[in-house]
Formats: C-alpha cells, sequence, structure tokens
C-alpha cells in the first residue's frame, strides 16, 4: 500500500496528537442542557458502483442532503436514495459546504464546487514542479474558507518524501489562493476545525521522522492568517481532533487515558474521563451531553453514544470505517466491506 493510500485511511481514523496534557479539570454549567437522545431508526445503504480507489468524503446538511465522494465520483442522498452527481478528473478527500447552495470539493490540485444546481470544476492549481493532494475543509463563511494538505515534487507520478509540505489555501470570495504560513516544514496538514471559545482553527498533521517517513500525528494551532504554531509533539501522548462536532467547540480525545479534553489558556484540561469504558475513539458532539465515538477494534467496533449520564452502544459498525458525519438529527457512516461501499444511517425519531 503506497503513501498516498495510508494517508487517505488515516484521515478517517487519525485527527491529531497532542503533548503535556494537563490533569486538571474544566468545569461548565450543564443543567439547562438536555440529554442527547437515542431513539435512532437506522437504515444501511450500499453506492451503486464499486471502485478499488480508497478516496473518500462525507458531508451533509440533513438527512435528506447528503454528499459522498468515492474515488471519482459524486453521490447525493436525498432522503431516499444514492444517485451519482458528477465525475470529477481527479479522485475527492474532502467535501464541505456552509449551505446547501455553496459545497465544495477538492482532491489532486483541482477545486469543485456546487451550487444548488450541478457540479463544475472551480479552479486549479500547480505549483512549479509540485503536485498537491488535499485532505480538510472548513470554513466560517463564504469568504473564509480553508483548505488543509501537503504539496510534493511530482516525479514520474510519485511522491518525494524529501519534499513534502504542508499547506493551507484559503477561499476569500473570489478565487483559492496558498496562505505563506509560519511553519510547514515535513508535515501533512490533516483536518481542520474551528474553536469557537479561542477563535482559533485547530489542525491535525502527520510529521516526518529521522528517516523521512510519514510517522506520528501533532496537533496545531492556526490564527486564520499565516500564524501556525505547534502545540503538541504527538511521540509522546496521543490525543485524536474530535472534528465533526456542531457545537463550535474543538475537543479532543485521549486514546490512552479514555478523556475528553479542551485546549484553553494553552494547556489541555479535562472535560469528561470516560475510564475503564469501552470508548477507544470519539468522532463528535453536539452537546456536552451528546457525544458519537466508537468501541472495541475494527472490524468488530460498537457505535457508542454518552447522553450526559452513561455510555451506551447504539449499533454495530462491522467494517472498515472510512467516513462519518453527525446532523442535527443524523449520523452517517461510510465504510468498506468486501461487497462495496456501504452507508450506514441513523435519523433520529419525529417528536410531536
Amino acid at each position: 500500500m503506497n503513501r498516498l493510500m495510508l494517508n487517505i485511511i488515516m484521515l478517517a481514523l487519525l485527527a491529531s496528537v497532542i503533548h503535556n496534557c494537563s490533569n486538571s479539570s474544566i468545569e461548565f454549567s450543564e443543567s439547562d442542557i438536555p440529554n442527547g437522545r437515542r431513539d435512532y431508526i437506522w437504515t444501511v445503504d450500499t453506492l451503486p458502483h464499486r471502485t478499488a480507489q480508497l478516496n473518500t468524503a462525507l458531508f451533509g446538511f440533513s438527512h435528506n442532503n447528503v454528499w459522498v465522494a468515492r474515488g471519482n465520483a459524486i453521490y447525493h442522498h436525498d432522503g431516499k436514495a444514492w444517485t451519482e452527481s458528477f465525475q470529477c478528473e481527479t479522485p475527492i478527500n474532502a467535501i464541505f459546504g456552509l449551505s446547501p447552495n455553496d459545497v465544495w470539493a477538492v482532491g489532486l490540485n483541482i477545486f469543485y464546487h456546487f451550487d444548488g444546481i450541478q457540479w463544475q470544476e472551480f479552479s486549479r492549481f500547480s505549483v512549479s514542479e509540485y503536485a498537491q493532494w488535499n485532505y480538510g475543509l472548513f470554513g466560517l463563511r463564504p469568504n473564509e474558507i480553508f483548505c488543509t494538505g501537503e504539496r510534493f515534487k511530482n516525479q514520474t507520478g510519485s511522491q518525494s518524501v524529501d519534499s513534502t509540505e504542508g499547506v493551507i489555501m484559503k477561499f476569500d470570495g473570489v478565487k483559492w489562493s496558498h496562505l505563506q504560513i509560519s511553519y510547514s516544514k515535513d508535515v501533512l496538514f490533516h483536518s481542520i476545525f474551528y474553536d469557537r471559545i479561542n477563535q482559533k482553527y485547530y489542525l491535525s498533521g502527520r510529521s516526518l521522522d529521522i528517516q523521512r517517513h510519514l510517522s506520528w500525528i501533532d496537533l496545531f494551532e492556526f490564527d486564520g492568517r499565516i500564524d501556525v504554531k505547534k502545540i503538541n509533539d504527538g511521540r509522546q501522548n496521543a490525543l485524536f481532533l474530535i472534528h465533526r462536532s456542531i457545537n463550535g467547540k474543538a475537543y479532543f480525545f485521549s486514546k490512552n487515558n479514555q478523556e475528553i479534553l479542551l485546549y484553553r489558556n494553552r494547556r489541555f484540561v479535562k472535560y469528561k474521563d470516560f475510564s475503564g469504558s469501552h470508548l477507544s475513539s470519539v468522532i463528535g458532539a453536539r452537546t456536552e451531553k451528546d457525544f458519537i465515538g466508537f468501541g472495541g477494534e475494527e472490524p468488530e467496533r460498537k457505535l457508542l453514544h454518552y447522553d450526559g449520564k452513561n455510555l451506551v452502544i447504539l449499533h454495530d459498525v462491522p467494517g472498515v470505517i472510512v467516513q462519518q458525519w453527525i446532523g442535527e438529527n443524523e449520523i452517517f457512516i461510510l465504510k468498506i466491506i468486501p461487497e462495496g461501499t456501504v452507508i450506514l444511517k441513523g435519523v433520529l425519531s419525529a417528536q410531536n
């Protein structure tokens, strides 16, 4: 398996690693927050076409407006069926939208945009002899959308590890352009997410070891302009950036300690302790009383839920899980099985 395929798998499984975590707790007022619901109605779909490509992406606005990329194809779900919407020139690694009429997709060197009617190529870019893979998309407004990834020298189609450089691009409402960031050497930027309390972006990135192999996962803080600071060296203690939350807070999960953390005042503070439980990863949160995660290891993983009181199993999720999306009332899990690409959908039941 080549390095690009490993990077794509790492996108779904890894987000960020952090060092020197504080053991102190942080208190929240949760009395007005309702407990997370668990009355999901579960269904399973299979995408209509099979492909050997590992590139995937998943994003939605509601259970009847969800986008999935598998290889070069982009599919749309209208609540009833999946249909192929567009064939891209290159495989897609990330999809993100601010509204149903403003959706972006990106992979290798090309941005695609959906305007509510159709997908079309928006722009392509190159930097001299370099090629660029992109892995993360996130934004707060139409003129402030960021894309993260890596660029490398294109040597007869292969990747030169010696030339790997992390990149951040910004869409300003008119065009995409590369930012001249302060930290980029020997790192591949994966996920990006914004924390409304700190008013900073947080990135996960794979760094090179002394043998020039992509290895551990580090965490970075980004001011939205040029300043990128490494706030964690992942060789010591692994934490994952929970970049699927919808309440505007960036959470972090310590797999070793089974703790959910926040980054406050330049240090990591413990928010929830799940030590001794089956929790092995957290994929997102709606509120402080509504966390979604996984327990166990592939291929026998369980989807878990914390509702502010306890942690329970929601559903079995066998197979290789590669993407997840959490909405206000839904959970979508994209996984790969020998028969093809499967989408596990959970939608909260309607309440009068």
